[in-house]
């Protein structure tokens, strides 16, 4: 045992989210990122709080069975990947594991009922976009991910494992041609399509191609390169078919879309038949584009506006039916607002669609939603972030008052 007051053996309990190991030592709470359930460790204190510890994984004493071999040698270092050190199939049982327990916990929901996870075809290479921060290395200018302290900077020589190919294939021939040409602490942003292949840009430069364009399910998709798009295609895909399949069954007469983006739930209503569709988004250059794509595919009476949802939110729930209306919202990992969760309780359609990548976040509006009269259908992760701690979720509300 070392002598080192700071380290200490502890067993692993579960893993919980965002990825951490749970055990405790001398019945303080302990969390530790690279431990697996079952496994005794040893662990150096980090930082102590009044209810709990948060520590440094040091030695794996007796380890899982999915306990594998990181494929990145920056698995250790690097806070995105916090699952490199197991089995692709035990990441989603933890997955699942976890987002159960939240749905019991934070939620209230004693039997949750949970879909299968949709797992991600490629484990690594699926992410179309990336964004690094340069940093000088012995007077040479390098590029990489904020690290764990949000200050240092984990240098990528051989690219990012989970980024697709031709991002990595630019990002190389850039630092080979000495292209970079990056300030210290300068972003630099790389983003792949199929039909214009990688744009990248430092900071918040212009570039050749402001606008890119996306393959989906109905088309062409026109995306400012500033806008958010689902980083895994494949995924992605996955989600937008189930959403259809959700709104074919629904048959609504109305979809209102929260947090609409380009359009995408949107114009998938539409053209499912649903003759009146609103979208809402305060982001300009979204809707811009989502009104361009309503444009490319006829969809003459679906409406797009750039507003917050917090100022549209009551006027656009109002003409929806309680038996026949949707809504569709996509918010940002913090969720709905406040007031945005409290208006919906209150004018909510029949049909509720929430679409999540924080499922905390998600939780926290659920007890919301089930207290003021909302049933959980179905909920289900869709895997669009593979070998990290994230998952999307898309749940099914159904209004029982």
């Amino acid at each position: 045992m070392s002598e080192d007051p700071l380290i200490s053996e502890m067993h692993v309990d579960e893993v919980t989210y965002p990825g951490k190991g749970v055990g405790r030592i001398d019945g303080l709470v302990t969390f530790v990122p690279g431990a697996l359930k079952g496994e005794q460790v040893r662990v150096k204190e980090v930082h102590r709080h009044k209810r709990h510890r948060a520590a440094s994984l040091v030695e794996v004493l007796e380890s899982s069975p999915n306990r594998i071999t990181p494929s990145c040698p920056l698995a250790s270092s690097c806070p995105g990947c916090r699952y490199q050190h197991t089995t692709y199939a035990h990441e989603l049982e933890m997955k699942s594991e976890q987002f159960t327990s939240m749905l019991k916990r934070m939620a209230g929901l004693e039997a949750p009922n949970v879909n299968a996870v949709v797992s991600s075809p490629r484990e690594q290479g699926y992410r179309n976009k990336i964004v690094l921060h340069s940093t000088l290395v012995d007077d040479v200018l390098k590029v990489g991910y904020v690290g764990e302290d949000n200050k240092s900077i984990i240098v990528l020589d051989e690219g990012c494992p989970l980024a697709v190919d031709p991002i990595n294939e630019t990002l190389l021939k850039l630092h080979a041609d000495g292209l970079l040409r990056l300030r210290e602490n300068e972003p630099l942003t790389l983003r792949y399509t199929e039909t214009d292949g990688v744009v990248h840009w430092r900071g918040e430069g212009e570039v050749k191609v402001p606008w890119l364009t996306e393959k989906w399910r109905f088309g062409d998709l026109w995306v400012p390169r500033r806008s958010f798009f689902q980083i895994n295609r494949d995924v992605g895909n996955v989600l937008v078919d189930r959403v259809v399949d959700l709104i074919s069954a629904i048959a609504p007469e109305m979809v209102v879309d929260l947090y609409c983006g380009v359009g995408v739930f949107a114009l998938a209503a539409a053209e499912m038949g649903v003759r009146n569709v609103l979208g809402i988004d305060n982001n300009a250059e979204a809707i811009k584009a989502a009104q361009h794509n309503a444009q490319l595919m006829a969809q003459s009476d679906t409406t797009f506006i750039d507003v917050s949802a917090r100022k549209a939110t009551r006027d656009a729930l109002g003409p929806l039916d309680r038996d026949t209306g949707l809504l569709i919202v996509d918010p940002p990992r913090s969720g709905l607002h406040a007031e945005v969760c409290a208006e919906i309780c209150e004018l909510g359609p029949g049909h509720l669609i929430y679409i999540s990548c924080g499922p905390d976040t998600l939780c926290r509006d659920l007890k919301a939603l089930t207290a003021a009269g909302y049933a959980l259908d179905s909920t289900q992760i869709f895997d669009m972030f593979p070998r990290t701690p994230h998952f999307e979720v898309l749940t099914h509300l159904v209004r029982t008052d």
